[in-house]
């Protein structure tokens, strides 16, 4: 699925569900600031909220989880694979959260914001040294916490994660 056409469903998801919208930091922010698209002047707002983080990736799963309870809405964010790596052990957070939290991980195999970086084309070792490729699979984790999991961007009352395959 073209990065247009999913930030778009995601969205328009978000907008569907009277849900806060959460953007995460890296590619997750790029995306979305690059292609969002124009909701048509009837659709409710999407109130859009981001977290830099001192790393820039943690503590982002949790953040979504605290602007559920502050807002007191559905959540919808969109984070990298790295991101939700790195915060996992907040998916243990969902078993008290009231409001459903739909955490969408853009999974391109440990992290790709540095290929867009020119001096860095050509050069053999790019991956070995800039990027974090993962053993662990998102669905066990999401398994070990008692997590909803899907590879399909469907709306949900309850918490769930949704890991979007991206291609590198």
């Amino acid at each position: 699925m073209p990065i247009k056409s999913l930030v778009s469903d995601i969205v328009h998801l978000a907008s569907r569900q009277n849900a806060v919208l959460f953007c995460g930091n890296s590619l997750a922010i790029r995306y979305l600031d690059t292609h969002c698209p124009t909701l048509p002047p009837d659709s409710p707002l999407v109130p859009t909220f981001a977290n830099r983080g001192v790393s820039g990736i943690d503590g982002q799963v949790s953040t979504m989880i605290g602007l559920a309870y502050g807002s007191q809405k559905p959540i919808v964010g969109v984070i990298g694979d790295l991101t939700f790596y790195y915060d996992c052990n907040a998916l243990g957070l969902f078993d008290h959260c009231p409001y459903p939290v739909t955490v969408v991980v853009l999974n391109n195999n440990g992290g790709r914001i540095f290929d867009a970086l020119p001096h860095l084309q050509g050069v053999p070792e790019k991956d070995m040294f800039f990027t974090m490729p993962q053993t662990s699979t998102i669905s066990h984790i999401c398994s070990g916490f008692g997590c909803a999991y899907s590879r399909t961007l469907q709306p949900s009352e309850h918490h769930q994660v949704i890991e979007i395959i991206l291609d590198v």
